[in-house]
């Protein structure tokens, strides 16, 4: 869908909406008028931050823009995929700039602003974030003042963003879409991303097609099934989360990037501090911290969910089950187990359809997904860069195959 024609409907659906807007994002809509972000104080103030955009794909390219647009004129930019066909479908990218990087395509989308831009290309993960920590205290140190912007595609690594938020103090702006939902919330201590996960959307997520999603192969601990129901409860639980693989589209990307921008406008004009205890204390209705907004694209329907009993005070950063990284040679995900492990091989066959095989390594076909498995606990998901489902797909390798 050309862009102009992504903005026309994004437009209508915006308007036809705006009477169900929960009651503080209304009245932002009703204070934060243009005129009043060219007022020399909010230049000022907008000038001072330092927008890191972390994920870089559909939903973090608009938001870079609008923000540009404002007057935000310096931006840490984070990602490490490249451009596929598949983004080509939310309207924003061109197919000139296929196989090039995402930061290096949206600093083009951004040539025509005052941006000055950083650039990390890098899968954000635990054994990497003190790099990127560097990168924000090397900014705070300029003097800047830093606004996180959550826009990646997988919990693993929200979770993870949050949580550095939570240790370290920096504002950070959640926000996700798939096809129908797009939502967005300022992380704060009393209402962070964990609390909206565990209390929110797992129990939502049996209305969403996605029961099994964390299931057991095991009813119970040191149950055994056969192994026609192991394969069973496997296939069940692979099919929900490639199901589960809902991307933004043209609509909801744009939407997220627009409410995260309200938001981020919202709590920097009125002085909002997301880690001041004041301010988490105010209770009134026009307070957006400790609420998640969402939107429906299909109902045309605004929800506002609150977030105010949880206590995130003591965040821990946890290494996974697998160290995950790029291939070298850039040919998909690489996947190894922290801990030594020696997978079965001829076990394999049992759950998977196999294409190759030898005594040290099988090659897979998940969901039309090559998985390369080696004997030493190493996987290779070639040319596929989906790391929830890819950790689904090895957990569930080492649940059958690993020998202890």
């Amino acid at each position: 869908m050309a862009a102009e024609n992504v903005f026309k409907t994004l437009n209508k659906t915006l308007k036809a909406s705006f009477q169900a807007l929960p009651s503080v994002l209304k009245q932002s809509l009703n204070n934060l008028q243009f005129t009043s972000f060219k007022t020399s104080s909010f230049q000022k103030d907008l000038k001072n931050v330092k927008a890191v955009i972390i994920g870089c794909g559909a939903v973090g390219s608009r938001l870079a823009q609008t923000l540009a647009s404002l007057g935000v004129e310096h931006f840490l930019l984070l990602d490490f995929d490249l451009l596929e066909l598949e983004n080509l479908k939310t309207g924003l990218f061109s197919k000139d700039f296929l196989g090039f990087e995402k930061t290096f395509v949206l600093q083009q989308l951004l040539s025509n602003y005052n941006a000055k831009l950083e650039v990390l290309n890098m899968l954000l993960n635990y054994d990497n974030h003190k790099q990127f920590l560097k990168a924000l205290n090397n900014s705070a140190r300029q003097g800047f003042k830093l606004w996180l912007f959550d826009c990646v595609d997988n919990v693993q690594t929200k979770l993870l963003v949050n949580n550095l938020a939570l240790k370290h103090g920096f504002n950070l702006v959640h926000g996700a879409a798939n096809n129908a939902v797009a939502q967005a919330m300022i992380i704060t201590r009393n209402a962070c991303l964990s609390c909206v996960y565990e209390k929110y959307l797992q129990v939502q997520s049996q209305t969403q097609g996605l029961q099994g999603f964390n299931a057991k192969l095991n009813a119970k601990k040191g149950a055994k099934l056969s192994v026609k129901k192991q394969l069973k409860a496997l296939q069940q639980r692979l099919t929900n989360a490639w199901v589960s693989r809902t991307r933004a589209n043209a609509l909801t990307a744009s939407i997220t990037a627009s409410l995260q921008s309200m938001l981020f406008l919202h709590a920097l004009k009125s002085g909002l501090q997301p880690f001041m205890k004041q301010d988490l204390e105010q209770t009134n209705e026009q307070n957006i911290l400790g609420k998640l907004f969402r939107f429906n694209v299909e109902t045309l329907r605004f929800e506002t969910l609150s977030f105010n009993d949880c206590d995130c005070k003591n965040v821990s950063l946890k290494p996974g089950t697998f160290l995950i990284n790029i291939c070298k040679a850039r040919s998909g995900l690489k996947l190894l187990t922290r801990k030594p492990v020696t997978i079965n091989i001829e076990q394999l066959q049992k759950y998977f359809k196999v294409l190759e095989k030898t005594s040290y390594i099988a090659v897979l076909d998940v969901n039309g997904v090559e998985v390369i498995v080696f004997k030493h606990g190493e996987l290779l998901f070639k040319h596929f860069y989906d790391i929830e489902f890819a950790t689904i797909v090895a957990e569930a390798i080492l649940q059958v195959a690993a020998e202890s």
